[in-house]
Formats: structure tokens, C-alpha cells, sequence
């Protein structure tokens, strides 16, 4: 459109090394050019992909939002498994537990898996009919989406940990003895516990008889 109204001498453009300015009319549109060099953005797609798996697009964006609020209520994160013909979707919150949800797959390679933001994902296969290919190298690599007819996506993936079993924790009122609170044992100078008890008259002690002076 603009090198249209240049054409048509309907508007200006100008370039300096540091800016770019329009001019029509009265108007006059200044833009900051950025410095340095155009990142190389081929490198981030990756090429060699040998984990492979695709599926239908509509049955995965049911069961991603069965989990849906599980998620939200956690990180936000999904975890995808692919064995045996199916490809299972797991979720998890932070008091909800976790939930998984399968679809039927097509794998080719290894099984894997990968985790990724569940928004991203239900954002990607909204309006999608038909299958969608999931290539990726490792679980911590880039994954590149296919869809007939749907530009090519590249994912990022999220890590996401193991669900591990509660430890047992003592009681916020149950103290843990350590070896400065153990008791010590007395010296020989120095008197155990309860000895004011004992220290009554001795057993062996025989009741004092009066001794009664005889009257003569």
C-alpha cells in the first residue's frame, strides 16, 4: 500500500541509517529503525525430527478441555505421552490431583513425550478439522505442528515434573528430639531427679526407744 501511494504521488518516503519518515500532505509519520543485525530465525526451526505422532485435531481439543480446569487451578502445563497407539494428556493442580485424558494416535519413531502451556495448545487446534502431526526431537526440544492447509507452528516446550508421593512430615506440634535437647546424664556431684524423695529417713533406721532412767 505505501509504495502504491508513492506510485501515485500521494505520499513520500524517506530513510535515513537511524530513521524512516512518511510524508502526505500535512502529515509527517517518523519510525525509530532498530540497530544491529536481523536475528537469524532459521536457526530455531529445527530440521531432523524423528519423533513422530499424529492425531485428530477435534478429539484432542475435547479431552484438553476436560482438563481444562485441573490446569488453570496447577501451572497451566500439560504433559503428552505417545505408546501403543495413543496419545494421553495429563494435567495437574495443586489440591485437585491429577487427571489424564487418551486419544487414538499414529506414532512413528519412539515413544516420547513432551509438555507444553495448554493455552497454546487449545489456541493451535481450535477450528482445526482432520489430523495434525506433532514431530519433535527430544522432550526438552523445539516441536513442530502440521495441519493441512494451516501454516507450520513451532512450540516450545515446558518442563514438567514427576508426580511423587508425599513424604511423611512430623506434626507442626510434635517436637524431634535432636542431640541438644537429650537429656544428660547426672554426675556424681550432682543430684538426679527425685532424690529429695529418697533422701527421707534411711531404711535401715531403727525408731529411737526412750531411754527411761530408772527411779530408785
Amino acid at each position: 500500500m505505501a509504495m502504491l501511494a508513492v506510485a501515485k504521488r500521494m505520499a513520500t518516503i524517506r530513510f535515513t541509517p537511524a530513521v524512516m519518515s512518511f510524508h502526505h500532505g500535512a502529515v509527517t509519520v517518523w519510525v525509530q529503525l532498530t540497530q544491529g543485525e536481523f536475528p537469524n530465525y532459521q536457526q530455531l526451526i529445527p530440521t531432523n525430527l524423528p519423533l513422530k505422532v499424529s492425531f485428530d485435531a477435534e478429539e484432542a481439543l475435547r479431552a484438553l478441555r476436560s482438563l481444562q480446569d485441573i490446569t488453570s487451578a496447577g501451572s497451566g502445563i500439560v504433559r503428552l505421552d505417545w505408546s501403543n497407539g495413543s496419545l494421553t494428556m495429563t494435567g495437574r493442580g495443586e489440591e485437585l490431583g491429577v487427571i489424564s485424558a487418551s486419544v487414538r494416535a499414529h506414532i512413528q519413531g519412539e515413544e516420547a513425550r513432551i509438555a507444553f502451556n495448554i493455552r497454546y495448545l487449545l489456541e493451535y487446534l481450535a477450528g482445526k478439522p482432520g489430523m495434525v502431526l506433532l514431530e519433535t526431537a527430544a522432550p526438552s526440544s523445539p516441536a513442530r505442528f502440521f495441519h493441512s492447509g494451516s501454516p507450520d507452528v513451532l512450540l516450545m516446550p515446558m518442563f514438567a515434573s514427576e508426580p511423587t508421593a508425599p513424604t511423611a512430615e512430623p506434626a507442626a506440634d510434635q517436637q524431634v528430639p535432636t542431640d541438644e535437647e537429650a537429656p544428660e546424664e547426672p554426675t556424681d556431684d550432682q543430684q538426679a531427679p527425685g532424690d529429695e524423695e529418697v533422701l527421707a529417713e534411711p531404711a535401715t533406721a531403727k525408731p529411737r526407744a526412750r531411754a527411761r532412767r530408772a527411779k530408785r
